[in-house]
């Protein structure tokens, strides 16, 4: 965004390049025409020219699109986790570039929504590799922005969906993917270590890994310090991971 909480025109344009010439790709593939819907998070609801951004967007795509209100965003990723695990006790918590938001089910949809993402703790901790002084300070912010949060301190169980959750994984696993239909436990102790060894390493190293793309590159340690934040700030000693949320939370309302 620019400093006046704008959408930069040349970001939308080369996101409607990209989306493009995804749609075109896939279309090759198959036969039958593929029916496109494209969600809107939290850049376009924060952005003061998000709608008018969003409706260009649809236009040149030409295709249906909403722009999701935070307790949609929240409630879909739930959703999501939900169709491969089922624990009425577990808390879902899905962190875009703008915003985080945390659901649970307690006879309807919980959920709290933050304003705050891996964008705005990029540019705390600016790019890697980052000093501790600049890791503490980072911390600190996303440990006041989150102790608020009532759905935090009465959980039993923290699960992280989304693209960070997916990467992680990854990074972890020698680039291996999650399983799409598995939940996977984390000890709290190896996501500390990975993040010390993401802070002393240089940007590009990560970049030149084939699973993760640039952009996620860039907010992979920004969304692993928001999780680890989050970890030791309300106690928990492990976590899990889903390889689904939001998208297949909001692909199932469609049908």
């Amino acid at each position: 965004m620019t400093n006046f909480g704008e959408i930069r025109p040349l970001k939308i344009n080369k996101l409607i390049n990209k989306l493009q010439n995804n749609i075109e790709k896939h279309q090759k593939n198959v036969d039958k025409k593929i029916y496109w819907f494209v969600i809107g998070t939290s850049p376009f609801r924060r952005s003061s020219n998000g709608v008018e951004v969003f409706s260009d967007l649809i236009d040149n795509l030409k295709v249906e699109g909403k722009i999701l209100s935070s307790h949609e965003e929240g409630k879909y990723s739930y959703k999501g986790v939900q169709k491969i695990y089922q624990n009425r006790n577990m808390l879902v918590v899905d962190f875009g570039g703008g915003s985080t938001e945390i659901t649970k089910y307690e006879d309807d949809f919980l959920v709290e929504s933050i304003n705050f993402g891996t964008s705005d703790i990029r540019n705390i901790i600016g790019s890697q590799p980052v000093s501790k002084k600049k890791i503490k300070s980072s911390s600190d912010f996303i440990k006041y922005k989150l102790n608020n949060s009532n759905l935090l301190k009465n959980t039993e169980e923290v699960v992280f969906c989304g693209g960070t959750a997916r990467n992680y994984f990854q990074l972890i696993n020698n680039g291996e993917a999650l399983d799409r239909s598995t939940i996977s436990k984390q000890k709290s102790s190896k996501l500390e270590t990975t993040i010390n060894e993401l802070s002393k390493s240089k940007i590009k190293k990560l970049k030149r890994l084939d699973f993760i793309n640039p952009y996620r590159a860039e907010v992979l340690l920004p969304g692993l310090l928001i999780m680890n934040a989050l970890i030791q700030n309300f106690g928990y000693s492990s976590f899990k991971l889903s390889p689904v949320g939001l998208r297949e939370g909001f692909a199932e309302s469609l049908i």
